[in-house]
């Protein structure tokens, strides 16, 4: 069948007679055509999107406002469309014309409402005289006392510097673009969210860099990297801080990550600073990154993290989620005396890995994955891994899904970090 229809697409091709070639043209001009229409749509849906992250934010803005006493319409439609306007991303994917942005207030119920319409320019469309697509969103949002933990894997190993097949950007790049866009959008300047969001960072390659924490999980080995923590039953520790040391061999040192791990904060500079000075190198013992992001959102390491880093105890009123991102299989693990295997795929990493994430899962934290440019056999692998370890979720079409994104360029990978931005925010808005 496929080999008909190319035997005929190209006697069409070459057919010289008078009656072919017109036909032939006015079928191109309209796959021409075709093709213009659905790059256009893909922008309206993705300056949509954009639109409704930014109408979320603001609506919690407002919402959060509202809580506190103020009831002057004015004033709270004045806040949120500064706060609408400070995080609106259309620029990045087309520009949308002048916006019409209204604001409703419940001050009995403590509720916000926000609609927002725009104007986006077409760029083939024109040629049947739609010169522009109306788009727009709409967000209610209540303040309910909900709390957020997060923590955020980074992926630091070597290939993170590497350009994605058919990219122009190192994914390193993109992940410091990815990672830094999502933490303004959950703790917006002025946004009042600081009270209630937290995030923590762990990057990872061949081991974890525990900073100025190594020397409690180590029992004094290291002062900085870490590798596994395996207990009295020789079984690698996912849980309690006291009791398991690791066993920090010289190999895992010398691969340790420029990065320390960043406990719970709501210092968005902080976070941006560290998201920054990001470095790649090193192999992928992505166990270990999730491991370490369970311990950051863990009550029981109270004793490492104290005061304003230590999590909640328990998840009360509070919502625990962990960010798993990576672009290749987990193939670095150490002994109990710390001697290195590298291999694909490693048992002994994605096994402690996918427990680390049953784990988080039974203690009700929410664990999005995302693997970026997985391709071949053990990208294969990979993503089987990132399958299992993500939780199920809700959309807010009420469908259920994992919450698993398999990215191949910077785009998307902004658009994964964005989407699961607005899957927390929806979790605080009522609409």
């Amino acid at each position: 069948m496929v080999h008909s229809i190319t035997h005929h697409g190209r006697r069409l091709a070459h057919d010289r007679t008078g009656a072919i070639a017109p036909i032939f043209g006015v079928v191109a001009s309209v796959v021409m055509v075709s093709a213009g229409f659905a790059i256009d749509y893909g922008r309206a849906v993705a300056a949509r999107a954009d639109l409704q992250g930014a109408l979320d934010v603001a609506a919690l803005a407002a919402a959060k406002a509202l809580s506190t006493g103020t009831t002057d319409t004015t004033t709270l439609t004045k806040l949120a469309r500064d706060m609408f306007d400070a995080n609106v991303r259309t620029a990045l994917t087309a520009p949308v014309a002048g916006s019409d942005f209204t604001l409703a207030a419940d001050a009995k119920t403590k509720t916000v409402t926000l609609a927002v319409s725009a104007r986006m320019p077409t760029a083939f469309m024109g040629l049947v005289a739609i010169d522009q697509l109306d788009i727009g969103a709409q967000s209610s949002s209540v303040v309910d006392g909900t709390k957020f933990e997060i923590a955020m894997m980074l992926d630091a190993t070597g290939s993170m510097g590497d350009k994605p097949k058919g990219g122009s950007v190192a994914k390193l790049t993109s992940l410091k673009s990815a990672a830094a866009d999502f933490v303004n959008t959950m703790l917006p300047a002025g946004g009042g969210t600081k009270d209630i969001v937290r995030i923590g960072l762990v990057p990872f390659a061949a081991s974890v860099n525990a900073g100025g924490y190594a020397a409690t999980v180590t029992g004094g080995k290291s002062a900085a990297c870490v590798t596994e923590r395996y207990d009295a039953a020789g079984q690698i520790d996912a849980s309690d801080a006291s009791g398991a040391v690791s066993p920090v061999g010289t190999a895992a040192s010398a691969a340790c990550p420029s990065l320390a791990v960043r406990p719970m904060t709501n210092d968005a500079a902080t976070l941006l600073a560290d998201i920054a000075a990001l470095k790649a190198s090193g192999t992928t013992a992505g166990h270990l990154g999730t491991i370490w992001a369970r311990y950051l959102l863990s009550s029981k390491w109270s004793d490492v993290w104290t005061g304003a880093a230590a999590s909640a105890t328990g998840t009360k009123g509070v919502k625990k989620v962990a960010i798993l991102m990576t672009d290749g299989l987990y193939n670095t693990s150490y002994s109990p005396k710390g001697k290195m295997t590298q291999v694909e795929p490693n048992a002994v990493s994605t096994g402690a890995a996918l427990a680390a994430c049953q784990a988080m899962d039974k203690e009700t934290t929410v664990v999005y994955t995302i693997g970026f440019d997985l391709s071949g056999a053990s990208g294969g692998w990979a993503k089987t891994l990132l399958q299992d370890c993500a939780s199920t979720i809700t959309d807010p079409n009420g469908k259920t899904r994992k919450a698993f994104y398999d990215v191949a360029d910077d785009a998307a990978l902004k658009a994964a970090y964005q989407d699961i931005a607005a899957q927390l925010l929806r979790i605080r808005v009522s609409s």
